[in-house]
């Protein structure tokens, strides 16, 4: 039995993203390989928006990276694409092309690990390499939180995922009352939750990690939804003084 002196301290493994370090003030120290991530809003808040920017900015790097998506179609997606990572031209550059996939053949939350199976983990497969994955969203085309089942799938594909080291970004919805949808469990699957709030009609955005088991909970980050997508906001108070009186 090892003593303390014996056991090998290793720190997470991080995976850097260049070109969006401000994200990491919201999920310090940044996104960790076998993380399991679940990004929460209102429904045009700005999640899709974070999920394409971070699969871009990884895809930049060499890195291979896939888009599951059970709700929008790929024609909105690549039209995103080219409105975040687009240059001047609308040209994507290489990188993106090659290594950011996208998948719309996933119906239900129930599928997915059978796709991650079948797909991602073996070889010769097309999506094989994958490093992270993002699914949008975890409630599928409207799923109930009672629908226990399927979320048990979804269990199985993160913790799978996990194991193999794979970066697991899951959107999700909220409630009327500003709650996670889906079973209360869902939560503690999710190693971060990734919280955004906005107000009505503003185009600015609050982001904070309301869990993290990696990091610190509740920094906000600041950010503006432009047509490029996030960009951080460098004067937070410009969002107070924005706000309309209530």
């Amino acid at each position: 039995m090892p003593r303390i002196d014996d056991i090998m301290s290793k720190g997470p493994d991080v995976i850097e993203l260049i070109s969006l370090s401000w994200l990491g003030k919201a999920i310090t120290p940044g996104f960790i390989r076998g993380g399991v991530y679940l990004v929460a809003g209102e429904p045009g808040i700005g999640k899709t928006t974070l999920a394409i920017q971070v699969l871009g900015e990884l895809a930049r790097q060499g890195v291979k990276v896939l888009y599951l998506t059970t709700e929008q179609g790929l024609g909105d997606l690549k039209r995103a694409v080219i409105r975040i990572h687009g240059d001047s031209g609308g040209q994507i550059s290489e990188p993106i092309r090659d290594n950011l996939y996208f998948d719309d053949t996933i119906e239900d939350i129930d599928a997915l690990p059978r796709f991650l199976a079948r797909r991602v983990l073996t070889e010769d497969e097309e999506y094989h390499g994958i490093q992270a994955i993002v699914v949008d969203s975890v409630q599928g085309r409207g799923l109930a939180s009672t629908a226990t089942q399927k979320y048990r799938a979804l269990y199985e594909f993160a913790e799978n995922a996990k194991a193999q080291g794979l970066v697991s970004i899951l959107i999700g919805h909220v409630t009327k009352d500003g709650a996670l949808a889906g079973p209360r469990v869902l939560e503690h699957l999710v190693d971060t939750v990734l919280y955004f709030e906005s107000d009505a009609g503003s185009r600015f955005r609050i982001v904070r990690a309301t869990k993290n088991r990696f990091g610190a909970v509740n920094e906000p980050a600041f950010f503006a939804m432009t047509e490029g997508g996030l960009r951080e906001v460098s004067n937070p108070g410009a969002i107070f003084l924005a706000r309309p009186e209530r």
